[in-house]
């Protein structure tokens, strides 16, 4: 099981915080319902808002077919019509975990209109009418957590209608809701009918709540004394869980008393907590702290996309709801006593909440009836094309000139970004041009672009590393070897000593290096992040072991380096063997986001490149891509723009199209794009090293990238190719450097562009839950080996067919029957397909040549 089936497992149900209309056509839904035991899905207006703006390419054929039926809808009618279509479907897709956890899930929760939150009489007829109009036995009507909600909640649950009592706060409002539930259920037996399918859930707000004291607390922080600050800082991001463990506590006493018995005795269904808000806010915290402290039994879960992914892949499951119910009382004691009033900062998050749903209802209402208005405009001839571009040129297919609806697109986007500062909130770390959850916590290769030589622990300007060997060994896997090699490649000729990248574990290729060192001569440099990476603790373990047996142990220290974060394992390790150097990371810094961080820099510093003049031209770009720059003189900003908006019509292929100096720029970029996009069914594809072929074997889901050096005179072939691409209607776009220093500005330039992408695809560009997923499966697979002494193989599987393997000697690859073997599932390929070819082999000219020409066989045969 992995982490979310293990909270099933351990009683509590996990519900999405998310729905829209791409996360039912794209089958993510059912995926996570079939992988991740995903029991419910909720819903509120901000949802919605985001959903329509975000995505509003999946909502206009329904818009202008509705509108064409009813050209005299009004905002709110189309809203209802948009959503309670999404809610139905959602509810279907459902309609399975409903029956088989008889009721108890299953649920899609609808939200009542936020205007009527203090009208009982309006919101109980509000969600009647709801009821009636989604017409599915698992739809949950949402209620906010008023005192005319606990009215209206009573009177749904005597109607049979099922209630997710929603922003609730303060553990004084569940008491309230559990007895309107109770009570409700009460009325009904009363009237002589059965309560034994009617469901309930109180929502339960969690971050929110550490947000608002943790502000209280740091305020006090700035004045306090050293006595006073000792008190208070334990405080910090304690105050949420402690106050839900509180309303889990008050949980199980309600239903010990004789009431609940009576109702439970008649088949009632306990009403149990949900813990809403579960994403944390605060990017100092775990981004599955609230996740992991409150798993229970009996309890619901509902948590955004972000930090579903995030805790499948790295959260652990265990029963801590009930435990430490002292040490909370105490941390709620404390606050008391420090004069902060929990009681009033829950009366104005409660009407916070209802404000900002309120604030997203009207304004998407807003957004509806411009569109209306917009097609109204342009309908009258009968012409719905014009009316749907009217409507939402993001989406409208024009059938003029190629690429025209790339160009509208694109300068819709422009004005949209310049309305809304968007340059300013991404240079700002604003999470909410992305999913609102922990991007600002990835986002400091910001700060390195505006001063890398600052970064770490380290002034890199003034580092000093021995200069007195003629060989450089770079021990590290993706981003920490990748950038790297690029710097190599293109600037070796003006490097002191040769770089040497092992980023495999692949006998003959490490082999075939330890022969040519001398190890007397020898930098190397172990690279990791984290510290953990399996490969790099292998590798540094051999050539330590070979350093210390050759040098001696009190000398090989002198011949290593370590570039990791604070505290690693590594890190640890360099300090107790006193490697010559170690230089930390900011943790703020993913790995394909580090190119200007000391796991770029250091290597280049090791090959005796002048960092200082290497890293000056960045200054120009940053200044370029700036938050002082529009978004129309950014090129940052319009190479994403062009990307993302390409990827949305189906261009979703990057072809990078290199020449031989810049050839590993494209390896860098293969790994940037590919794991920062690619997540809940949006992304690109990243290209990389294909020999370019004539326009007729392309299919129209490619976008090529020429990123070749201008003083080679575009090497007249690639250039007359891409023209040739360019006139048969495929999209190029020109990159090309001025020269080889200029490689530092493509570093900012991408990375920027890659953030912008994901803006636009409203996924999270800075996490990479996919690898860390595979990390964790392949130490326990070595775990395995090593209390068994044998590898357990895992499953394979394969739509159609059986796998079959060609076993050959170590260095030969036969072209012609490997591509036969692979005939039998090429046939599966359609158009608009990616093919991969995972060759585990070393990378040796030899093998590299075999393996281009099946791939260009495969090209040829499939355009793909």
């Amino acid at each position: 099981m992995n982490p979310l089936q293990q909270l099933s497992h351990l009683g509590q149900s996990i519900w999405l915080d998310f729905l829209d209309r791409n996360l039912l056509n794209s089958g993510l839904l059912q995926q996570l319902i079939e992988e991740d035991d995903l029991k419910g899905v909720t819903s509120n207006p901000t949802i919605f808002e985001r959903a329509i703006e975000a995505g509003s390419e999946y909502y206009l054929p329904a818009i202008l077919d509705f509108l064409q039926q009813q050209p005299q809808a009004t905002a709110q009618q189309l809203y209802e019509h948009l959503v309670l279509d999404d809610i139905q479907r959602a509810c279907d897709l459902l309609q399975p975990v409903y029956e088989r956890t008889q009721g108890q899930d299953g649920y899609v929760s609808l939200e009542v209109s936020p205007r009527f939150a203090h009208n009982a009489a309006d919101t109980l007829a509000e969600g009647k009418r709801l009821w009636q109009a989604i017409d599915r036995p698992n739809l949950m009507i949402k209620v906010p957590g008023t005192a005319a909600g606990m009215r209206a909640i009573r009177q749904l649950i005597a109607a049979g209608i099922h209630v997710n009592v929603t922003l609730l706060f303060a553990v004084s409002a569940y008491e309230q809701a559990a007895q309107a539930y109770m009570r409700g259920l009460q009325d009904r037996l009363d009237a002589g009918q059965a309560i034994d399918r009617l469901a309930s859930v109180a929502s339960f707000f969690v971050s929110r709540m550490d947000t608002a004291v943790d502000d209280q607390l740091n305020g006090m922080l700035k004045s306090a004394g050293p006595a006073q600050r000792a008190l208070l800082e334990p405080l910090l991001g304690k105050t949420a869980i402690a106050n839900a463990k509180m309303a889990y506590e008050l949980f199980q006493q309600l239903h010990d008393t004789q009431q609940w018995q009576a109702l439970s005795s008649k088949g009632a269904q306990p009403q149990r907590l949900l813990w809403a808000s579960t994403g944390t806010k605060n990017p100092a915290y775990s981004d599955v702290l609230y996740v992991q402290q409150l798993a229970g039994a009996q309890t619901v879960d509902t948590l955004p996309m972000a930090t579903l992914d995030a805790f499948r892949h790295h959260g652990q499951a265990q029963d801590r709801l009930g435990k430490e119910i002292a040490q909370a009382r105490s941390v709620l004691k404390a606050l008391k006593d420090e004069s902060i009033s929990l009681s009033q900062i829950t009366d104005k998050l409660l009407q916070d909440g209802i404000n900002q749903f309120t604030r997203s209802f009207d304004n998407l209402l807003t957004t509806l009836q411009q569109k209306i208005a917009q097609v109204h405009q342009h309908h009258p001839n009968g012409n719905m094309q014009q009316a749907c571009f009217a409507a939402d040129p993001l989406y409208c297919e024009l059938q003029q000139e190629p690429h025209a609806q790339i160009i509208r697109q694109l300068l819709l986007q422009l004005e949209h970004w310049t309305a809304k500062r968007k340059v300013q909130r991404l240079w700002s770390k604003d999470a909410t041009l992305w999913t609102s959850s922990d991007e600002a916590r990835w986002m400091r290769w910001l700060d390195a672009a505006f001063d890398p030589l600052q970064q770490g622990a380290q002034n890199l300007a003034q580092a000093k590393l021995p200069d007195n060997h003629t060989d450089v060994v770079l021990l590290g896997m993706g981003g920490s070897s990748l950038a790297p090699e690029v710097l190599a490649d293109m600037l070796g000729s003006q490097a002191k000593a040769r770089l040497h990248v092992l980023d495999t574990t692949d006998s003959a290729q490490i082999e075939r290096l330890r022969q040519q060192l001398d190890l007397q001569k020898t930098l190397f440099i172990v690279s990791s992040k984290s510290g953990t990476t399996l490969e790099t603790q292998l590798l540094r373990d051999l050539f330590w072991h070979a350093a210390c047996q050759q040098l001696g142990s009190d000398q090989a220290g002198q011949h290593f380096v370590a570039v990791t974060d604070l505290n690693t394992p590594l890190h640890l390790f360099a300090r107790r063997n006193s490697f010559v150097g170690i230089f930390v990371g900011e943790t703020g810094i993913g790995g394909r986001y580090s190119a200007l961080s000391p796991f770029g820099l250091v290597p280049a510093m090791a090959m005796g490149l002048q960092v200082q003049q290497l890293v000056r031209p960045v200054e120009s770009m940053v200044q370029a891509c700036s938050h002082t720059v529009a978004p129309a003189d950014n090129p940052g900003v319009l190479l994403g723009m062009l990307i993302g908006l390409f990827a949305k019509q189906g261009r979703n292929k990057v072809t990078l199209v290199t020449c031989n100096q810049t050839r590993l720029l494209g390896a860098w970029l293969e790994q940037l794009l590919a794991e920062s996009t690619g997540k809940q069914g949006r992304g690109v594809v990243p290209i990389d090293g294909e020999t370019l072929l004539a326009p007729e074997f392309y299919g129209n889901d490619r976008l090529f990238v020429s990123l070749c050096l201008q003083q080679q005179g575009q090497e007249s072939q690639t250039k007359q190719q891409l023209q040739q691409l360019q006139q048969a209607g495929h999209p190029v776009v020109w990159l090309d450097l001025p020269n080889k220093e200029s490689v530092m500005q493509q570093f900012v330039l991408w990375e920027i562009a890659t953030a912008v992408v994901g803006s636009l695809l409203q996924i999270h560009p800075f996490n990479q839950p996919d690898v860390e997923a595979s990390k964790l499966r392949s130490q326990t697979l070595m775990q395995q080996y090593e209390q068994s002494g044998a590898l357990v193989a895992p499953p394979w599987s394969l739509q159609e067919g059986n796998i079959k393997v060609l076993v050959s000697s170590a260095y030969s690859v036969r072209t012609d029957s490997l591509a036969q073997l692979l005939a039998d599932y090429t046939d599966l390929l359609r158009e608009d397909d990616y093919f991969a070819l995972l060759a585990f082999l070393p990378r040796f000219d030899e093998c590299q040549t075999a393996l281009q020409r099946i791939r260009q066989q495969l090209q040829q045969s499939k355009r793909v």
